[in-house]
């Protein structure tokens, strides 16, 4: 076998070392490039990112002054994460609100409370859970899960023999009832702004759940302060029957899983 001489054996030596080098400098792009995607992706808490576990509103008492529209847009987390590319038009959509009297609310909600229902924000799926939550002082974390179960979050579901739109399934029937005849194109009904747009039907689910724990109702007896008793009424339209409590427990188990935050966005 021959012997290598030493400059042979240099040359090797500085050959393994540009491939250490190059090697190195391979894992420093690769590692770089990794965490750049990380950060563009969102960790949890920036661009492109899930909603934080525990949401960013809370329920403010009964009776609370609530935010103006003005404050809520600047206190939106904007993000990229839209886990509902096909709810875009909808999340975008302009209506007026031409919405009647409602019998189950009193006349300082219709007087007040009605008037302020609009649909005007726009943005992603969760940007519009966000500001509503704000504007009617609600948690945008029971939003988020009431909406997993009536919709899955996706604004073109249809229920109820297609009585019900949207997000939150707002149901024409009763939201309100026109005139008492339950009439679906009158105006004053509820759709067609439920299936256009996101932002309205959220919008108008949120205005009648603070009516409800504002106490405002007018058949279901003292609903002021009850959370759960809201919820369950929205489903049941009772207080706390059997179908309400179902129901409840339905929205805390997605409470509970918040299964949004494994949806890729």
């Amino acid at each position: 076998m021959r012997m290598t001489s030493r400059s042979e054996r240099l040359q090797l030596v500085r050959k393994r070392r540009r491939r250490r080098l190059k090697l190195s400098a391979t894992v420093v792009v690769a590692t770089l490039g990794a965490l750049f995607a990380f950060v563009a992706a969102g960790s949890g808490s920036g661009a492109g990112a899930a909603p934080v576990a525990g949401g960013y509103f809370q329920v403010l008492p009964p009776g609370s002054a609530l935010p103006s529209e003005a404050d809520c847009a600047a206190r939106v987390r904007r993000s990229a994460w839209e886990p509902r590319a096909d709810n875009y038009a909808a999340n975008h959509a302009s209506v007026s609100n031409t919405l009647a009297n409602f019998s189950q609310f009193t006349g300082a909600w219709n007087g007040q409370y009605r008037p302020r229902i609009n649909g005007n924000f726009h943005g992603t799926t969760d940007e519009i859970i966000q500001f509503y939550a704000c504007k009617w002082g609600w948690s945008d974390e029971l939003v988020r899960a009431e909406a997993v179960v009536e919709s899955t979050w996706r604004q073109s579901t249809v229920g109820d023999n297609s009585t019900s739109y949207g997000l939150m399934q707002v149901r024409y029937l009763y939201h309100p009832n026109v005139n008492g005849t339950q009439c679906k194109a009158c105006v004053g009904s509820s759709w067609p702004n439920s299936g256009n747009s996101t932002s309205w039907n959220v919008d108008q689910f949120l205005g009648e759940m603070r009516g409800c724990y504002d106490g405002m109702s007018t058949y279901l007896g003292n609903t002021r302060g009850d959370i759960w008793g809201c919820i369950g009424q929205w489903y049941s339209g009772a207080w706390h029957d059997g179908s309400a409590q179902t129901y409840i427990g339905w929205v805390q188990n997605a409470l509970n899983n918040k299964a949004w935050r494994s949806w890729a966005g």
